[in-house]
């Protein structure tokens, strides 16, 4: 029966989805982690006035381990998504036997092949078909290949330049790296920050 109502009722972590690894359909999507479900709940985004609704789509994926307790999700520079996970039994309140040291970190890649490439035990059925990385039996090597991403060796142009990158994460992280070089005259011609306004006065 909790299957029907989505798994369980204590959401914790969200992500929307705004990288560029996974199908262009999951792009502007809503997961959350569902504690007590064991599993990842999706929604789709629909604007109605000045907000949004969630209409409930198919859970993302479901563990198979009993232990799997997810906190938290976020997509990366490759715009695969990594998802924390408490590992414990202990989520009612049980103060005693908690597991401090157990949690383990799960990587959410598309291998563009249309097949599902997570085997491990701790995964579920995905529309996405993901492959998983790190933490999970074997733990099989990322889909597309991984870089340092060091955007303070860029100039001020190519940060600004970012801002159009279909990975979300870049354009926030040059935003982050300009803001932090406000002030900063060494890149003359670059300034952040309002102008005052020329009309009236």
């Amino acid at each position: 029966m909790a299957n029907d109502l989505g798994g369980g009722h204590a959401h914790i972590g969200m992500m929307i989805y705004q990288g560029d690894n996974w199908p262009a359909e999951y792009r502007g999507r809503l997961f959350t982690l569902n504690l007590h479900g064991r599993r990842a709940n999706q929604e789709i985004l629909e604007r109605r006035g000045s907000g949004y609704v969630g209409k409930h789509a198919p859970d993302f994926f479901i563990a198979g381990d009993p232990w799997f307790r997810g906190m938290e999700l976020s997509y990366g520079p490759d715009g695969g998504a990594f998802v924390l996970d408490w590992s414990d039994t202990g989520e009612c309140h049980e103060y005693t036997g908690v597991h401090r040291t157990s949690g383990r970190i799960y990587k959410i890649t598309y291998d563009g092949k249309g097949s599902a490439a997570a085997s491990a035990v701790a995964t579920g059925a995905s529309p996405v078909a993901p492959r998983a990385t790190g933490g999970f039996s074997g733990a099989p090597k990322p889909a597309r290949e991984t870089r340092a991403v060091d955007l303070a060796k860029l100039s001020a142009s190519e940060l600004v330049n970012l801002h159009t990158h279909a990975n979300e994460w870049f354009a926030r992280q040059a935003r982050l790296e300009l803001a932090a070089r406000h002030g900063d005259e060494s890149e003359a011609g670059w300034k952040i920050g309002n102008r005052k306004s020329e009309i009236g006065n």
